[in-house]
């Protein structure tokens, strides 16, 4: 058994003046002069609730190339070169989060769930107009910054008229995007981690319903996609239910393995449009 002492707990509210000097006052000093301490003679223990969160990682292996726009860095002199973290290209959370939402609202759109703009911000999150604050609601999905495994190298481009497509006079540029080195096993490989904190079972056939299209080219990633860029090929998933655990792996190039021993994905084997509840508005 573990018991605590001097227990502290702080709350910053950012909608009172001078809070957010305090929250910064504490990442440098660790401490707040006034700290309220929690009694926890009157405190009930903690139960912990059972998980409904729905966990998957899967690993995918670049086509050719990708690039996810950012500044020039010093080792490259390109218009448009890869966003980078501790010196490696990467695909922020944000970005990635973007193009999930993007295509989840056009599946929800085509496969007829109804209302699916209120299934949509339930699930991704939304602001209301003009940074109303009384309409937000955090997003349910959370993702991990994912690194690039290739290298990035520079490519020279010839801009084209959108209408004639004729090349255009003095229309070069350049970007450097990440490349899949051939003969390199581990070049073009990123890995993805995704979780729906307290999903319903339509969220859970949406989450697989974009893997699929991320694992079969359907759905690139970052910019510059005209050219081919940011496809994707599936290698393995893992998806991790509260009941237990499923995973895909590509055996060739026209079949997959699947190993599902308490056959939870059989749940999903519906229109999306059935898995969804009806919202009923307040």
């Amino acid at each position: 058994h573990l018991k605590c002492s001097n227990f502290r707990i702080w709350e910053f509210d950012y909608q009172e003046e001078g809070v957010a000097e305090q929250w910064f006052t504490y990442l440098r000093d660790k401490v707040l002069p006034e700290a309220r301490k929690l009694d926890l003679d009157k405190v009930d223990p903690i139960r912990q609730k059972p998980s409904r969160d729905l966990f998957l990682q899967a690993e995918f292996k670049l086509v050719s190339s990708l690039i996810t726009g950012g500044p020039s860095d010093l080792d490259t002199d390109a218009q448009k070169t890869p966003l980078h973290s501790s010196g490696k290209p990467v695909i922020s959370g944000s970005a990635l989060i973007g193009a999930l939402r993007q295509r989840a609202r056009r599946i929800l759109q085509v496969t007829g769930v109804p209302d699916f703009a209120v299934h949509l911000n339930k699930l991704f999150g939304y602001e209301g107009d003009e940074g109303d604050k009384t309409k937000v609601q955090r997003s349910r999905i959370d993702t991990r910054e994912v690194a690039l495994r290739g290298k990035v190298a520079k490519q020279i481009r010839v801009r084209l008229d959108r209408f004639s497509q004729a090349p255009v006079e003095g229309g070069l540029f350049d970007s450097a995007p990440v490349w899949k080195v051939k003969g390199d096993a581990e070049s073009g490989k990123v890995s993805f981690w995704w979780r729906i904190r307290n999903y319903q079972k339509g969220e859970a056939a949406l989450l697989l319903h974009l893997l699929r299209d991320l694992w079969t080219e359907d759905l690139p990633l970052g910019g510059e996609k005209g050219v081919g860029r940011g496809r994707l090929q599936g290698i393995s998933a893992e998806i991790a239910f509260p009941e237990g655990n499923a995973r895909i792996e590509q055996e060739d190039k026209k079949s997959l393995r699947i190993t599902d021993p308490n056959n939870l994905l059989a749940a999903f084997n519906h229109p999306l449009n059935q898995l969804f509840p009806p919202h009923h508005a307040p």
